[in-house]
């Protein structure tokens, strides 16, 4: 939705009160018209012409009125006036001059026509600001106030770090428009507690505890100033249990619930074996009475039909070392959208609340989304009455991806690596065995850890990878593999191989080259594969120009030399391709087809179809051999047999320890948090820093670069 924002450029306080109000409803996903941000992206274009193209596409008018009035900001509150399908909403700053402004309303038409009307508090600008956002989504345009960030802000946890330790000790708001903009919390967040002031229970378990004071610092290196951090209060509480407990009255049942959502991963029945049992141990050792109740098939069972199991000692005896999940899992992207996730998040609400049992404890096995949908699950429960019954929720991180920030890495992750390791050398002897190219798709839907560590793992096998965070075109990808195949063709043997690593949205960015290039005859992607391509590739809140674009293969016209600033414009455009949450199938295996096809028919290709326009070809002279149009590429997807594999001892014990500590901060009445391991340490990890992002390979570091070194592929795959 547009949202324009009209002020008084005379009135101090709206001059100051615009600015918030603009980022905190841009945190919200809309998209913002303020003059003084337009002006500065748009020097070019007169104010005259900006007014009537902004107010033709804004969806909702809001009117700043303050203590002065100028003729500018009355002219707009006109044009919006007679406009059809706007929402017109007037929000009332102290001292606003109410009267000075019915005075000007128009003659013709029944006045001012304001759906509503919003009074800004005193106070801060900044608090004020936010209340007016908060009324203007609710009661002016119908929708729900969402607590969770728009996209992922953040891809490296030191980024953030950096980011609030930049902020000074009384930061202002000018201070802090970045994070406010982006849905960030405004001081480094604790770890919530569902009540302190709580009479507190004994623990019982006669194991050592933790005090509150036990925390670790976010980061470890001095270059992270620890006094900066100290100072700032950026550190985790430390997990295990505690001495004094909120749950476990004598004489009352305590309704635990477990769900898993998203896909599979190897550990899942470990941490729900782990949780069930802490929690009957607390109930054993404190003498009351806890029943564990098992969600069927994720968010599905909450937003939907409920389905449900009670998990018994005998359900979880002898499962931690099974692949898969007892409980079943799904996807369930009503709780991801915000667009639709309030009416996804009430059925929740209402299950939790009114279920059979109702629930006190929610613990959610998941990733990224599912972090989200938790974050998201816990703001709607904090906005009920506080004297209703209290429930906490409670994230364990699950992901193939690695994908989740704040911890080192995620339980099953150690197996997939090792079992495509595995998989990975056992296709190598298939392509060096009987000569051909293999190009191998992993996971990685926005992050390419497990193809990285697959690849640095298997080093000697892999002749390139290809994964997300690194931009790449086919154009590239040829040049280098057929290197490879043509110096290994050089051999006495005369015979060659090759194999190629990619993740399932790692997309060539010369893509629609190929596919609108009618001598491309062979790459057999469907109608809905291309468009997946197409959506995928489509500029999104970034304009390409033509050179670009015609160097991408998005206007027709052969491929050119280019500039820096082009290829600087290219870089750019890359950094805005992501994928929002779950692969689109449709994405995955056209990315597969392009790689293999393309590779396939370049290398085959006799010259007739006039489909070698690289120059490399004009130096490789063997390349020319009859031996190549013969020669195949096959392609492998073994994602499904990576997630169902049994999790190796160091994955058990791992997933054992943090449904065991989930339940320890769990029983000590906190909420709205993410077990990890950060560092050396096992911590609470607020919800809140959880959802900033997704974790993504630095191209700078010296991680991705060995993996780079490893495979000999060239660092830029752009333009190289």
């Amino acid at each position: 939705m547009n949202v324009f924002i009209s002020y008084s450029f005379k009135d101090e306080a709206s001059r100051a009160f615009g600015p918030l109000l603009a980022r905190f409803l841009k945190s919200q996903g809309l998209r913002v018209f303020f003059y003084e941000d337009e002006v500065f992206r748009h020097p070019h274009q007169k104010w005259q012409e900006w007014l009537e193209a902004r107010l033709q596409e804004a969806q909702c008018f809001l009117f700043l009125l303050g203590s002065t009035l100028g003729q500018v900001h009355v002219d707009e509150a006109l044009a919006a006036n007679v406009l059809s399908d706007v929402t017109r909403i007037r929000i009332d700053l102290p001292g606003a001059d109410s009267a000075g402004f019915e005075q000007r309303a128009p003659t013709v038409g029944g006045g001012w026509k304001f759906k509503a009307t919003v009074a800004a508090k005193d106070g801060t600008a900044m608090e004020s600001a936010l209340v007016c956002a908060i009324e203007v989504c609710k009661r002016g345009l119908g929708l729900p106030w969402d607590d969770v960030p728009h996209g992922h802000p953040f891809t490296y946890e030191k980024e953030i770090i950096k980011r609030y330790l930049d902020l000074p000790k009384n930061p202002s708001a000018s201070d802090l428009a970045w994070l406010i903009e982006r849905g960030c919390p405004r001081a480094w967040p604790q770890v919530r507690h569902i009540d302190q002031n709580k009479q507190r229970l004994p623990n019982a378990l006669g194991i050592k505890t933790f005090s509150d004071d036990h925390n670790v610092l976010a980061a470890a290196d001095l270059e992270c100033s620890p006094q900066g951090q100290i100072d700032r209060e950026m550190t985790f509480r430390m997990a295990g249990p505690r001495n004094a407990l909120f749950w476990g009255e004598r004489g009352r049942v305590l309704n635990v619930g477990l769900l898993v959502s998203g896909g599979i991963a190897p550990g899942i029945n470990a941490v729900i074996a782990a949780i069930a049992n802490r929690h009957w141990q607390y109930a054993q050792k404190g003498g009351y009475s806890c029943k564990v109740t098992g969600f069927l098939d994720g968010f599905s069972s909450l937003a939907g039909q409920p389905s449900q199991t009670e998990i018994l000692p005998s359900t979880v005896e002898n499962i931690s070392n099974k692949g898969g999940s007892i409980l079943g899992t799904s996807r369930v992207p009503e709780f991801v959208l915000s667009e639709v996730r309030e009416q996804a998040l009430g059925s929740a609400v209402a299950r939790l609340v009114n279920g059979n049992p109702p629930i006190d404890i929610l613990y959610i096995i998941g990733g990224d989304g599912s972090m989200r949908a938790a974050h998201a699950l816990y703001e709607r429960l904090s906005h009920r009455d506080p004297r209703e019954r209290p429930i906490a929720v409670v994230a364990v991180p699950k992901t193939m991806d690695n994908d989740v920030l704040w911890g080192w890495q995620t339980f099953g992750f150690v197996s997939a690596v090792e079992d495509a390791d595995n998989i990975i050398r056992h296709l190598w002897t298939e392509a060096t065995s009987n000569p051909r190219l293999c190009v191998l798709q992993l996971f990685g839907s926005d992050s390419g850890y497990v193809v990285t560590h697959a690849a640095l793992a298997a080093s000697g096998a892999c002749d390139l990878f290809l994964i997300p965070e690194i931009p790449f075109t086919l154009a590239s990808v040829v040049t280098h593999v057929v290197k490879k195949l043509s110096a290994r063709f050089r051999q006495p043997h005369r015979r060659s191989y090759g194999l190629v690593l990619m993740g399932e949205t790692a997309v060539p960015l010369d893509a629609m080259r190929y596919l609108n290039d009618r001598r491309w005859t062979k790459l057999g992607l469907s109608g809905d594969e291309t468009a997946a391509v197409k959506e995928y590739l489509q500029p999104k809140g970034f304009a390409l120009g033509p050179q670009a674009q015609q160097y991408l293969g998005m206007q027709p016209g052969a491929r050119q030399p280019i500039t820096d600033e082009v290829k600087n414009e290219i870089r750019t455009f890359a950094r805005t391709l992501r994928t929002p949450g779950q692969t689109p199938d449709d994405l995955r295996s056209a990315c597969l087809k392009l790689v293999t096809r393309v590779l396939r028919q370049k290398i085959a290709d006799d010259g007739s179809e006039s489909v070698r326009d690289e120059e490399c070809w004009a130096t490789l002279d063997n390349m020319k051999d009859p031996y190549w149009k013969d020669f195949r590429a096959f392609a492998n997807e073994p994602r499904h047999l990576l997630r169902a594999v049994e999790p190796r001892s160091s994955d058990i014990l791992f997933s054992q320890r943090l449904g065991t500590l989930a339940v320890d901060g769990a029983m000590a009445g906190y909420t709205d948090f993410m077990i990890s391991q950060w560092l050396t340490e096992y911590v609470m990890v607020p919800l809140q820093l959880v959802v900033l992002g997704r974790k993504r390979v630095p191209a700078e570091g010296i991680f991705y670069q060995s993996a780079i070194e490893s495979t000999g592929q060239p660092k830029d795959l752009l333009f190289s």
